[in-house]
């Protein structure tokens, strides 16, 4: 019998839909410096285009995506909480494939025709490794999200039993780890964007 509580797979679904809409207006609107052509705003706000405004709240997709992460490994594992090292290696294996693939094929194409531009600039066989193995994104910016993700997945045996333990202590750490990035200004590092991963593991595991 479903717990009214928990989240549905279509709920999720519908979320993770609403989080890819706000990713892309993000990534269209809150970097004004990218877009190359005038548009006309829809609306202003603060002598600023309201699109500016609403493409930095999109950025809320990236939460969304992460506790909804969480959320399912702990519902997805709590049955059967065995061997977790391996199921996270299978979950990260089957992302790197399809992260190769898009690598592979963009990338080499990339480098022959933009060979000569900023991104590019300082290439060498180490930073084409090191972006392989998403050790770096200095490729792509916006792949900075995936070595965050592989350590998530990588921890994730840890705070799932962390969270069995005792899910309030173990969420009040992950908020000190979020509130000392946060004093520091470390806004792309694990440590700042682990808590909504954190906290979809906490309802998980609340509502479990």
């Amino acid at each position: 019998m479903h717990n009214d509580k928990e989240l549905k797979l279509e709920e999720t679904n519908i979320a993770k839909g609403i989080a890819v809409i706000l990713l892309l207006i993000h990534h269209l609107f809150a970097f004004p410096d990218r877009l190359k052509y005038d548009y006309v705003s829809l609306f202003s706000l603060f002598h600023e285009r309201g699109e500016f405004y609403v493409g930095h709240f999109g950025q809320i997709a990236i939460s969304i995506f992460l506790f909804l992460s969480g959320y399912g490994l702990y519902k997805s594992n709590v049955q059967n909480p065995h061997h977790l090292m391996q199921k996270s290696f299978t979950r990260l294996s089957k992302i790197m494939i399809n992260y190769w693939v898009v690598f592979l094929l963009f990338i080499p194409a990339g480098l022959y025709f933009f060979g000569n531009s900023d991104r590019f600039q300082n290439n060498s066989i180490m930073d084409f490794l090191r972006n392989f193995i998403a050790l770096s994104s200095s490729y792509n910016g916006e792949w900075w999200f995936l070595y965050d993700y592989i350590l998530l997945l990588l921890i994730f045996p840890v705070t799932f039993q962390a969270f069995q333990r005792n899910a309030w202590v173990t969420l009040l750490i992950s908020g000190l780890v979020f509130y000392n990035s946060y004093s520091q200004g470390n806004y792309y590092s694990i440590m700042y964007w682990q808590l909504p991963f954190m906290i979809g593991l906490f309802f998980a595991c609340i509502h479990g």
